[in-house]
């Protein structure tokens, strides 16, 4: 959870009374939420000064919880809300997610815990975010294009100017987003949406050349692999931590998985 003022604590049915006047977030809340309920708790918190419109996490208490920017109005922020109720939901019932279980103290030699932790998470992110927009999208009629095309592409581009990470896990960070991307983009088929893609791509190429390479392996390693189920996921995740390294060792030596 991030380190932001004005936390504000919601009830579930305030956060999303404006939403469900949407058909595919209604169906989704109705199919997906309703039932789940009781088994997946959540703690829904409004903290306008965070980055990002939404995010999932476990407080120090063990408790999950959703924050978003603001309470959700626009098809958009719906899309983003019904991301996150997805990501508990195949967590904490359908057992479908790969978790971290431990860092190997070596390589905290050169990183910190908190490097290795968000290094963990955007591989997580890698495997678990396209798989969950293209569900959203196929079963319920989500349109996850107007997001990446509205805010993804657009806070990326303002990045991009830092170049290639000289540092290794950091360019791996840069690489892993690419492949996700990626991942994402090939549930969409609206033209002018795939046009911003491909021009996003070509920056990517100029910008950062070392880690789009390595990005486009990982694409090429998840779509021979496939993420639709944990045990591709763990295939995946050991192909990857067989071919690349951090400091010199093997990322099958630095992160374990449960």
């Amino acid at each position: 959870m991030c380190d932001c003022e004005e936390i504000d604590e919601r009830d579930e049915d305030v956060i999303v009374s404006e939403i469900l006047r949407f058909d595919e977030f209604s169906a989704f809340y109705s199919t997906e939420r309703k039932p789940t309920k009781t088994e997946v708790p959540i703690k829904w918190i409004i903290k306008p000064s965070c980055k990002g419109f939404a995010a999932q996490g476990i407080d120090a208490n063990g408790t999950d919880y959703i924050e978003l920017r603001h309470n959700p109005k626009t098809r958009e922020d719906a899309f983003l809300v019904a991301h996150e109720i997805t990501h508990l939901i195949r967590k904490k019932i359908d057992k479908q997610y790969l978790n971290f279980s431990k860092v190997n103290d070596a390589i905290l030699e050169k990183y910190t815990i908190d490097d290795m932790g968000e290094f963990a998470s955007r591989l997580g992110s890698m495997f678990d975010d396209p798989i969950i927009d293209h569900f959203l999208k196929d079963k319920y009629g989500f349109n996850p294009e107007h997001h990446y095309t509205r805010v993804v592409i657009p806070d990326s581009i303002k990045n991009l100017n830092r170049g290639d990470a000289r540092d290794e896990l950091h360019r791996l960070n840069q690489a892993m987003f690419y492949a996700q991307y990626a991942l994402q983009w090939d549930a969409i088929d609206n033209v002018g949406a795939l046009r911003k893609w491909h021009n996003f791509k070509r920056l990517y190429q100029r910008q950062r050349p070392i880690a789009k390479r390595i990005g486009e392996d990982l694409y090429s390693m998840a779509k021979e692999t496939g993420l639709d189920t944990l045990d591709k996921q763990k295939q995946l995740f050991n192909k990857i931590a067989d071919k690349y390294s951090l400091n010199g060792i093997k990322l099958k030596d630095i992160l374990y998985i449960e």
